[in-house]
């Protein structure tokens, strides 16, 4: 029986808008979700119990420079200042994220974070890649497939 691929998310096509606007393809990006657990054991009791706390919610991308024509002719360092001008700074409010796992589906997750690294790698005989760091602040919000 052949596999049907056509289900799957492959990441070829994944995307991810930064307050709505995608500036780069994506190579890829990640998201953890981490909840902290706090021990309510007793000293009576024999073995430990948690309760859960808080969730923390972390991510990365890594993002292909490259120019998509004429029109839309960004260069490496204009790229880096605009994520830069979207990061925490303290004075700051999270800025809008959406990751999407295919630029088709009309699933997506959208988050409201702090850049909290960016670096841009360069390197011989590679695409030039920007990889960034970002922390959620308050609830992810997934939007189902409106075309299902």
């Amino acid at each position: 029986m052949a596999l049907n691929t056509t289900n799957y998310y492959h990441g070829r096509d994944g995307e991810v808008l930064l307050s709505g606007n995608q500036l780069v393809k994506v190579k890829d990006w990640s998201l953890e979700a981490v909840t902290d657990l706090i021990e309510v054991t007793a000293l009576k009791d024999d073995q430990p119990e948690y309760f859960p706390g808080r969730t923390n919610v972390t991510g990365s991308a890594s993002l292909f420079y490259y120019r998509d024509g004429a029109a839309t002719k960004k260069d490496a360092i204009d790229l880096l200042l605009t994520i830069l001008k979207k990061s925490g700074a303290p004075d700051k409010l999270p800025t809008s994220l959406t990751l999407k796992p295919y630029n088709d589906s009309g699933e997506q997750i959208k988050l409201n974070v702090f850049i909290t690294n960016a670096q841009i790698t360069c390197s011989t005989n590679e695409v030039t890649v920007m990889s960034i760091q970002f922390t959620n602040s308050g609830e992810l919000d997934k939007v189902p497939d409106a075309t299902k």
